[in-house]
């Protein structure tokens, strides 16, 4: 059936004419060709002579009003053959185009870009004019602050479905973004170019603070390792509370101005639960609260939203993983009261570390 299709030349094509050429315009061009298909003035006889017979073919079939009509039906018929043919090969792709989508679009959502763009790249293979795919492909370079890839893809989704008002709005509004970030780019260019060149001296300066709150934290524990007056419960100086807050603050602070943790607002604030009044109570909040009763509990606990969100944040990670480390040092700078802090000490260490981090991020922009 598709051989069939295949197999009926268009003579109209292959003479460079319309379909509603007049017999002198068909003559007229049958002579022209005839000279410039003739075996005698080409190098290759072989491919002149089957030409050659192609012209020679056409002709008779185009200057007899009966096969001409013919002709014409036959070619129209093959036409519709080779369009259902294409439309049998869409419909067979459509569902497994669709399933692609579907994934890619669960994909962008959990914000695994990286699948994301090879389940639309797959999807394109077998669909290469769909409009959805290519709108997709805008947002996940949008969210990945390729404006300009994010810009080729909308305008294809614009032409594939100019009916669409949503993927316009989009182009339009990735053409805004990306024009206002080249004018940030421009005005930050000159204010650099009007600057004078730091000194030295200030571009040591996050090291000198960054010795600064080392030096700070050494010595508080330093300070709380003298003989303490008093003691709570019978066993702890209140001063080893002040160094674990002093230490746990400096250390998160750091990590952020060096960009070991990501920002706070997207990392620890990630997502939140439904409150009755509408509101929503981020998940980093309740965090924070349950390692106030159990640093280990805050553990389980945040396995288990891990776990239901399908996504884990590095930052976290680090930070739960900051927050044994000093449990570790303060157990051996404290041997005795060992037992207290591996208990307890992680519930202070963890709220210190992240009020570090949110200190952090003072000062800093909200994509570093």
């Amino acid at each position: 059936m598709r051989g069939t299709a295949r197999s009926l030349p268009d003579y109209y094509a292959f003479l460079g004419l319309p379909r509603n050429a007049s017999e002198e315009e068909i003559r007229r061009r049958y002579r022209e060709l005839a000279r410039v298909y003739h075996p005698d003035v080409n190098p290759d006889k072989a491919k002149a002579h089957e030409q050659f017979l192609l012209l020679n073919e056409a002709y008779r079939t185009l200057t007899d009003p009966l096969k001409r009509m013919s002709y014409d039906l036959a070619l129209a018929r093959a036409e519709r053959l080779r369009q259902q043919e294409v439309s049998l090969e869409r419909s067979s792709r459509r569902p497994k185009v669709e399933a692609l989508l579907v994934e890619a679009e669960a994909r962008f959502f959990r914000r695994e870009f990286e699948e994301a763009i090879s389940l639309c790249q797959q999807a394109l293979r077998l669909d290469s004019r769909n409009a959805a795919i290519y709108a997709l492909l805008g947002d996940i370079y949008t969210e990945l602050e390729k404006l300009e890839d994010a810009v080729v893809m909308y305008t294809y989704a614009v032409q594939y479905k100019p009916e669409s008002q949503l993927f316009a709005q989009k182009l339009q509004q990735v053409l805004d973004l990306e024009k206002a970030r080249k004018e940030a780019a421009e005005r930050k260019a000159a204010r650099q170019r009007q600057r004078r060149v730091p000194s030295p001296a200030l571009q040591r300066r996050p090291w000198v603070w960054s010795l600064t709150i080392v030096g700070l934290a050494i010595v508080t524990v330093l300070w709380a390792k003298q003989p303490a007056e008093s003691l709570w419960w019978g066993q702890i100086p209140p001063r080893l509370l002040g160094a674990g807050a002093v230490v746990g603050l400096g250390l998160g602070l750091l990590l952020r101005r060096w960009r070991f943790l990501g920002p706070f607002e997207s990392e620890f604030l990630f997502s939140g639960v439904p409150t009755p009044h509408g509101g929503v109570l981020p998940i980093g909040a309740l965090l924070s609260v349950v390692a106030l009763l159990s640093f280990y509990l805050a553990i389980l606990f945040y396995g288990l939203i891990a776990f239901m969100e399908e996504h884990t944040s590095a930052s976290i990670l680090k930070v739960f993983a900051c927050a044994f480390l000093l449990l570790g040092l303060f157990s051996l700078l404290w041997l005795p009261l060992w037992k207290w802090i591996v208990l307890f000490g992680g519930n202070l260490l963890f709220n210190a570390l992240v009020l570090g981090w949110l200190l952090g991020e003072v000062g800093m922009k909200p994509w570093e």
